[in-house]
């Protein structure tokens, strides 16, 4: 594990780096210098007008709009770019071809089309006008060749985006238009006055990473070359493919590296990476299905570019050598890499599954809980946008016996529902968006026969969605689904003894019906533990040469002010550990366990165990309050006042000093939920929206006890995952107490 004193040496190389980019800023350079570039660009700004201009005047020649015609099923449209330079009139055409014969003759664009209330550029296409999104505007002025055409797939231009009907037929098709491009080109954003630093780390970066491991360039898998396999190709694939865990925490440098590096001395704590692997584009929803079917991929900022593989080397590389520390205090991951790490963890976890036996049903349901956190203008895209990289279901082999199959089929009988080991979510942006959300939940319940879906069940205002059925438009952080453990390793126990879910759908459309039983009911909660964010992608220090001292100071006072909210966070998050610790201690638990008094520290980690062994993480948990110890003595002494001291406590103090308990890191699944007392006296994990009165059950089909509440005649309301330690292993269930259970 990292420690307190790999955090101070990063924290030096930052100050310095940060103070000695503000010096080279432009109030310090010479006034000749700075005089001749203002007169460059005066010059360079009259040609843009008189350009301009030119542009008005033709455009005002010009009255017809450019019409769409209808396309032919096996047809989409190429945007041919026509030469031009600088602010000239972009003039394109759209020519109809069809798919099937056009592979490698064109570049895929993948981008952000920004705020739609932006301002409208106008391009020609074929004599006749069409408005654009100026962002998009100025990607085709930086992509245009000044003598020779290009040949390009734009989703904005290329779909007739008024067209409800074409969008629909049109959606399925990305999958080949992305796989068989020649490039993806992906565009990150203009450039700003790091950009040039900041890409010339990176080259230096996987240059080193390349000089130590040739091989890193052949490592390179893409979704497309994998779902290309045959069979026994991807059973070829599988040892070099899973010689490391998917789990995200696998790109996630939580361990100290002193290796020696040029690279890391010269740019040790240059945090402008961020604004290459952060940005907008990172966070959209198809940003994960146009990156992954890429074979080829070039990634613009301005006018630097660097390629796919080159970027995840080198950025890889700088994670291992903690040129940019991500984690604070052991545990408190920064999200500014949250984009770039969920990326790489998801490109891993599907070559693994797409070249395992891994059902369509459930790589749709990884994707959509691994994408849940991306953006999408249209609600319907947060589904849309990953089932492009859901293989076709007849490349999973079907190794289910006779009288399961007819299980299946008997299933989907009896709920009106389609084929259990395929995916028929197809696109139709006239659907409303709860019919769609229903429509999923309803089919991937009964095609994994699981309740796994559950543990994603946002608190949501959405009208007309029932609480059972997920919210997919939310990003806000909730708790972790428990399928899996604090380290995204999946979950081995199973509560309900590997039952299969056997629910039933009412016509009314709003109600779920499962089979299981009451065990108890909640007496009383605490405060629930609160996830610390951290995001330190923002340069606090102006990057224009305008009121530059002034600048620094708000810069710095910026930074001040963050610092103290991350410090009371921090403070609020310990505090509220050490409530847990007494309102855990303050009656003997009935849980069903042979050791009682090691419950607690079960609870707190979700039964996420150090390498397997309960032993070695009871020693880790107690390393763990070991570094607390001192954090807890100063809440005692100096209580409201202890929130500026206890942070700097916990990394700093002698135990964190040397390396942080990795104890810290697998209370992960105990974020945004509450401990709590049954009334039958055990020890309890539930929601964060879990009150007094609520009902903790057992029903067929999931993996962990489920919390609902009593809506009347009958019905519940569904709440959220629990864990109960002593009754995750199928220990208190037991099918003939089974009953129908209504959830709406």
């Amino acid at each position: 594990m990292s420690s307190g004193s790999d955090e101070w040496r990063s924290f030096k190389a930052l100050s310095m780096r940060t103070t000695s980019s503000f010096l080279k800023k432009e109030v310090f350079r010479p006034t000749a210098e700075l005089q001749r570039e203002e007169s460059a660009q005066r010059i360079q700004e009259e040609h843009s007008q008189r350009v301009e201009q030119e542009n008005v005047q033709t455009l005002a020649a010009v009255n017809s709009q450019y019409v769409y015609r209808e396309l032919q099923p096996d047809e989409i449209r190429l945007l041919e770019l026509l030469p031009g330079c600088g602010a000239e009139l972009i003039q394109c055409r759209l020519l109809p071809t069809s798919l099937s014969q056009s592979p490698g003759q064109y570049e895929a664009l993948s981008y952000v089309w920004g705020d739609p209330s932006q301002a409208r550029g106008t391009v020609l296409v074929g004599g006749t006008r069409l408005e654009i999104y100026e962002t998009l505007y100025q990607i085709l002025v930086r992509l245009r060749h000044p003598t020779d055409r290009r040949m390009l797939w734009v989703d904005a231009i290329c779909i007739n985006q008024s067209d409800v009907e074409e969008r629909n037929t049109q959606l399925p098709l990305m999958q080949s238009i992305y796989r068989d491009a020649s490039q993806t080109v992906v565009w990150l954003g203009p450039e700003s006055k790091s950009t040039g630093n900041t890409f010339q780390m990176l080259h230096e970066l996987a240059a080193e990473a390349i000089s130590l491991n040739p091989q890193l360039q052949q490592n390179h898998y893409s979704l497309s070359s994998i779902t290309d396999l045959t069979q026994d190709e991807k059973a070829a694939q599988r040892p070099v493919l899973i010689t490391s865990p998917p789990s995200f925490h696998s790109y996630i440098p939580f361990n100290s590296n002193q290796t020696p590096s040029k690279v890391r001395d010269r740019w040790n704590g240059d945090y402008t990476i961020f604004k290459v692997i952060s940005g907008g584009w990172w966070k959209r929803a198809w940003t994960v299905q146009e990156l992954l079917l890429s074979s080829t991929i070039v990634l613009l900022k301005g006018s630097y570019d660097i390629t796919w593989t080159e970027l995840c080397i080198a950025v890889d590389h700088g994670l291992n050598l903690r040129i940019w520390p991500v984690v604070d205090s052991g545990f408190v991951l920064n999200q500014a890499i949250v984009p770039y790490a969920s990326i790489r963890a998801l490109e891993r976890r599907l070559n693994q599954q797409i070249s395992g036996n891994v059902s369509p049903s459930e790589i749709f349901l990884s994707l959509l809980m691994h994408c849940r956190h991306r953006d999408a203008r249209d609600p319907r895209d947060k589904i849309y946008a990953v089932l492009g990289m859901i293989p076709d279901c007849h490349s999973v082999p079907n190794t289910k016996t006779t009288t399961e199959k007819e299980a299946e089929l008997a299933m989907e009988d009896a709920n009106g529902l389609s084929a259990l080991n395929s995916i028929t979510a197809k696109p139709d942006y006239g659907h409303p968006v709860v019919y769609i959300y229903r429509q999923i939940s309803q089919q991937l319940i009964t095609q994994t026969k699981s309740l796994d879906i559950l543990g994603v069940c946002p608190i949501s205002q959405r009208r007309g969605l029932p609480s059972w059925v997920t919210d997919w438009s939310m990003n806000t952080a909730i708790e972790s689904p428990l399928m899996c453990d604090s380290i995204d390793r999946p979950r081995t126990t199973h509560a309900t003894k590997h039952s299969w879910a056997k629910p039933q759908f009412p016509a009314d459309g709003l109600t779920i019906i499962l089979h299981g039983y009451e065990l108890t009911t909640v007496k009383e909660t605490s405060d629930h533990l609160r996830r610390i964010p951290f995001d330190s992608c923002e340069d606090p220090l102006p990057t224009s040469s305008e009121e530059q001292t002034s600048g620094f100071r708000k810069g710095f006072r910026e930074v001040w002010d963050d610092t103290h909210q991350s410090l009371s966070l921090m403070a609020a998050y310990f505090r509220t550990i050490f409530l847990w610790e007494k309102f855990a201690a303050a009656r003997q638990p009935t849980n069903p366990s042979k050791d009682i008094s090691s419950i607690y520290w079960h609870t707190l980690c979700t039964g996420t165990y150090v390498e397997g062994s309960k032993t070695l993480t009871e020693q880790s948990y107690n390393n763990w309050l070991q570094t607390l110890e001192p954090v807890r003595k100063t809440e005692k002494i100096f209580k409201s006042l202890a929130s500026k001291i206890t942070p700097p406590l916990y990394a700093m103090n002698p135990s964190s000093w040397k390396g942080f308990s990795e104890f810290a890191r697998y209370i992960e699944g105990a974020h945004e939920r509450r401990l709590a007392w049954a009334e039958n006296g055990w020890l309890c994990l539930l929601p964060q929206k879990a009150q007094k009165g609520d009902r903790i059950i057992l029903a067929e089909g999931g993996r962990v006890p489920l919390v609902v509440r009593a809506d009347g005649d009958g019905y519940f309301m569904y709440v959220g995952e629990a864990y109960v330690q002593g009754i995750m292993d199928g220990e208190a269930f037991f099918h003939e107490k089974c009953g129908e259970i209504k959830i709406c």
